[in-house]
């Protein structure tokens, strides 16, 4: 109880439930966990906010209203088949299948919770960003100051604990960009000092990874929050985030044509990601293609004598791990998401979700290997957008009739 109060006061979280509170420091927790501890700190702190879940139930009364949204439905589809299809791979065994599970209810327990503390505790919003902005310039600072001392042969910065490679660095700074640059838009003195430093931070740790990936991400993030900004209505968005993205490609096709260019924008070439797509793309088609080979296969393949964990692509792994139904399920989640997010845009919080859905899609290409994972960029770029969407209800049929009439 002492460690709850002093978790509560910490992030200075009011609400009638002190459950909920508890809570929602484990929440705040988990997010600042992806960036600044170890791997095992984030198992500890999901066995924690199952036990509140479980025994004092602060999100009960959000699971009666959540069970009838689609989209949760939908989500519950998704994490169930992924964990279903865990009982026929030929990998499966009693340590792996337990971990799988512990993870999927993780992540059960950080969505409703999430909602109930969207819904229920005032300004969560404004402490979520400032604790993974702050906790993001922290560890940026820190991988930059390790670079700086010891700087790798590559010259490539790599992140601390979770982040064990350029790319996954990468990808981390990239999910943190939207947090300091709404912080910047959105707040005064020293809340907005405290997200212009993170930006700084965040741009020279991302500059310093050297991956490109990451880059054009945070170009589809930043694009993504100034259009949301400026045109909240779903339609217009969408309208102009097509054609800037048609733009886009069209000048990056003729900039690449040009040979200076082209080494300059793919110093590393394809390296080697075309050939391991393909190589990827050869297991699933070998395997169930409707029911995929579980995610607790190998996801080793070996290229030119290279071996490679992973498909270096969300797409093509979840395809692999979960067959066309898998796929389909995780690309209906990532639909559903997007099209409420954008329903919602004059919320602020709508327009955070957008920015990481959206910069998580583009992430997604060139990068990651699982869904369901212990806490890291994914849980940032899918899981974080997928809880602030169901804290947005769907409108009834009663109330679109009525805003019918009013407008």
């Amino acid at each position: 109880m002492k460690i709850d109060a002093t978790l509560t006061k910490i992030f200075a979280l009011e609400s009638d439930s002190r459950s909920l509170q508890t809570a929602a420091c484990l929440l705040l927790l988990t997010l600042m966990s992806a960036f600044l501890m170890p791997m095992s700190v984030d198992a500890l702190l999901g066995l924690w906010l199952a036990g509140v879940f479980l025994i004092q139930r602060p999100a009960h009364p959000d699971i009666v209203k959540l069970r009838y949204d689609p989209l949760f439905l939908l989500t519950l589809f998704l994490l169930t088949y992924f964990g279903v299809s865990a009982f026929w791979s030929p990998e499966a065994g009693l340590k792996n299948l337990v971990q799988l599970w512990l993870r999927i209810t993780y992540i059960f327990v950080f969505l409703t919770c999430m909602v109930a503390a969207f819904d229920r505790i005032p300004q969560f919003e404004n402490r979520l960003v400032v604790s993974v902005a702050a906790s993001a310039a922290v560890s940026a600072l820190l991988c930059i100051i390790a670079y700086v001392i010891d700087t790798p042969a590559d010259e490539r910065l790599t992140g601390l604990f979770r982040f064990n490679n350029p790319g996954k660095a990468g990808r981390a700074f990239c999910a943190a960009f939207p947090f300091a640059m709404l912080l910047v838009c959105a707040s005064r003195g020293k809340t907005r000092a405290l997200g212009a430093v993170a930006l700084g931070l965040l741009l020279l740790a991302l500059y310093l990874t050297d991956t490109r990936a990451a880059w054009l991400a945070v170009i589809f993030t930043v694009l993504v929050l100034l259009l949301s900004q400026t045109l909240q209505r779903a339609r217009n968005f969408a309208l102009m985030f097509c054609s800037a993205c048609l733009l886009g490609v069209l000048l990056l096709n003729q900039l690449l044509q040009i040979e200076v260019v082209n080494e300059l924008l793919l110093p590393r070439g394809e390296s080697f990601r075309l050939s391991i797509w393909k190589a990827n793309l050869a297991r699933a088609l070998e395997a169930n293609i409707w029911l995929g080979a579980s995610q607790l296969v190998d996801p080793r393949v070996v290229v030119d004598g290279h071996s490679f964990r992973g498909a270096h692509n969300m797409y093509l792994s979840v395809f692999m791990q979960g067959g066309v139904v898998g796929l389909m399920a995780f690309l209906g989640v990532v639909l559903v998401t997007t099209l409420r997010l954008m329903g919602n845009m004059h919320r602020s919080l709508a327009r955070l979700g957008l920015c990481l859905l959206i910069g998580g899609a583009v992430a997604f290409i060139f990068g990651g290997d699982r869904i369901i994972d212990k806490v890291n960029y994914v849980w940032l770029f899918l899981w974080l957008p997928v809880a602030i969407a169901l804290s947005m209800h769907p409108p009834t049929l009663s109330n679109e009739g009525n805003a019918a009439r009013s407008a």
